[in-house]
């Protein structure tokens, strides 16, 4: 049975946890309970949040080693996500990646831990697509502190 997910506080739009640069205000970010709800509707599962969490963890922890913190300004130190502080957050990435990029990892994963081989290869593949994709755009978007990147 899906859990229901609280989306955000009161209605409001989902709050940022890490101060955003000038080329990412304004773009649209879809709250992590979303995406949660998104995975439980696509493929029912028995893990708890707290396992749905530390997944997304490790997703969130690469995206802002690997992709933001690299750019200047580097955003605000990264806050892992717990069961407390996941009410009304928005997830890292931007639309039209974040969604895409954020399910399918979730998918890899748990396919990953019910040792569903093929449905984690097709996840996983389709995972590696979406974060290129948002690593290419946010470089070229974005200036870097550590020299120039080059994407095509």
């Amino acid at each position: 049975m899906a859990e229901k997910w609280e989306l955000s506080r009161n209605g409001e739009a989902p709050e940022p946890h890490v101060s955003l640069c000038v080329a990412c205000k304004g773009l649209s970010y879809v709250g992590l309970g979303e995406v949660l709800q998104g995975a439980d509707r696509y493929w029912p599962n028995g893990f708890s949040l707290w396992e749905k969490l530390s997944v997304l963890n490790t997703l969130e922890g690469r995206i802002y080693e690997e992709i933001l913190k690299p750019h200047s300004p580097p955003p605000d130190p990264y806050e892992p996500l717990t069961e407390e502080n996941s009410v009304g957050r928005r997830i890292l990435v931007p639309e039209p990646f974040g969604k895409e990029l954020y399910l399918w990892w979730i998918r890899a994963q748990l396919a990953s831990l019910q040792e569903e081989t093929a449905h984690y290869n097709e996840a996983a593949e389709r995972f590696n697509l979406a974060y290129r994709d948002f690593a290419r755009w946010y470089h070229r978007k974005h200036s870097s502190s550590r020299g120039n990147y080059r994407y095509w």
